[in-house]
């Protein structure tokens, strides 16, 4: 955004008018109109961009939170394997050393 379309001129004849001699109450919210009327497509387009920008950053983040959980999940069931094959050693030497 150039510095050029901004007038500074304009902008002190409308401090003026607001009874502002520098930026005060007043004189920021006027500033910021000042600069969205003259920036206008400038900041429509910023908004756009990053809207586009957002919405990828959140399927990127959706990816590897699914991404996580399916490499959770598959520990899970890999750990309840184990288990399961520990008590069928268990249980199966449990009744094999049984005393007779």
């Amino acid at each position: 955004m150039p510095f050029s379309f901004f007038d500074p001129e304009l902008a002190k004849a409308l401090f003026h008018l607001a009874g502002e001699s520098e930026f005060g109450v007043l004189g920021w919210p006027l500033a910021i109109l000042i600069v969205l009327r003259r920036y206008q497509s400038f900041v429509a387009y910023g908004f756009t961009a990053s809207i586009v920008i957002a919405f990828f950053i959140g399927q990127l983040y959706l990816v590897q939170i699914e991404h996580s959980v399916a490499i959770v999940h598959a520990f899970a069931i890999r750990l309840q394997y184990i288990l399961y094959r520990y008590e069928l050693v268990r249980s199966h030497r449990a009744q094999t050393i049984e005393p007779q």
